[in-house]
């Protein structure tokens, strides 16, 4: 059962950071494209935004007047893992109505201090749940379960070695089955939502497990699971911010070359069978100042051309970290409004 539940949220601006990885190459230049970059994939253009648009949320807003907080640490049950997990729910919250609740998936951006305490995550972590449901409050369709499980930095993904990293399956066969098990949530056609590091795990598990993650709403994210090839997270001894982001530790217990290839959203693409995701939606929001942009492009290729349905927009004046806060004022706000409902109506 959840541990305790919180009061009204206090949302802070904690400035354009990105993913904790090596976001350098070799000379200190921004890997990929910035601006003016050219762009080999039509994006789509949100006239919604730019006929009707919808205001930017109160960064002030009351998220208890439409949600409920509660914060909850469990064992996972495929993992053994300890997981920490915000779930919001909607006002009046029915554990026994006949209609299930969707459910929207959550993954976040990499957490720079991986391995603090449950209490840090929550209170690290909390600023950018608050900042994220302030948009969703401007989704019509307010009557779903939010889950927001740590992550850490570990990319969503599961280590070579079996046991460094289990993050992959702590969202897959621990979090999933866990919030089915103890909510009224629905089985099928969830949503998830992630911002960079997350973006990255959600356009992951979409692609591999359709049938649980149907809608993927995504901003900024990247190819691979560190944002940068294989040649140069080998170049390069990274931030080291954390051990997820040195090189030396990621060779030694989470990748070989094998591995980390096999993580790379273009290749999970073109591993798919046919029509395996036919019934999917992908949608992907980015900036043209993302130094990613370049990954994102491949990405948006690679679910083209393996027929992936998808929707990208692009967002002209925005680059990474700072996307969600950029696109208020732009009209692809609107459409991630509008997208983000249709999701949760499907």
């Amino acid at each position: 059962q959840p541990s305790s539940r919180n009061g009204p949220p206090s949302i802070t601006r904690n400035g354009n950071d990105g993913p904790s990885q090596n976001n350098f190459n070799s000379q200190g230049n921004f890997r990929g494209q910035g601006p003016g970059s050219k762009f080999t994939h039509k994006e789509e253009t949100c006239t919604a935004g730019e006929q009707n648009p919808i205001s930017a949320p109160d960064e002030h807003c009351d998220v208890t007047s439409a949600f409920t907080y509660e914060t909850l640490t469990f064992t996972g049950e495929s993992t053994g893992n300890s997981i920490d997990t915000f779930v919001v729910l909607p006002q009046g919250y029915d554990r026994n109505r006949a209609k299930p609740y969707k459910v929207v998936f959550s993954l976040h951006p990499a957490e720079k201090k991986s391995e603090t305490s449950m209490q840090s995550f929550f209170k690290l972590m909390k600023w950018r749940l608050d900042a994220s449901m302030c948009s969703f409050m401007q989704v019509p369709s307010n009557d779903y379960i939010l889950v927001y499980p740590s992550g850490g930095d570990r990319c969503y993904v599961n280590s070579m070695d079996g046991v460094t990293s289990m993050a992959e399956d702590n969202v897959v066969k621990d979090v999933v089955p866990y919030v089915l098990k103890n909510y009224n949530a629905a089985t099928e056609n969830n949503v998830c939502f992630g911002m960079s590091m997350g973006a990255y795990g959600c356009i992951l598990f979409g692609l591999k497990y359709p049938q649980i993650f149907p809608n993927v709403v995504v901003q900024s994210p990247g190819r691979y699971p560190r944002f940068v090839e294989w040649e140069e997270l080998i170049s390069n001894e990274g931030p080291k911010q954390t051990s997820f982001s040195s090189r030396d530790f990621l060779l030694k217990y989470v990748f070989d070359e094998a591995s980390y290839d096999s993580y790379d959203l273009c290749t999970v693409a073109n591993s798919l069978q046919a029509g395996a995701a036919a019934k999917s939606n992908f949608v992907i929001f980015h900036g043209d100042k993302d130094p990613y942009a370049e990954q994102v492009d491949d990405i948006i290729g690679c679910l083209q051309d393996n027929h992936v349905p998808l929707k990208a927009f692009l967002v002209n004046g925005c680059g990474h970290g700072d996307l969600p806060m950029c696109m208020v004022s732009k009209p692809q706000h609107t459409c991630f409004i509008q997208l983000m409902d249709a999701a949760i109506s499907s």
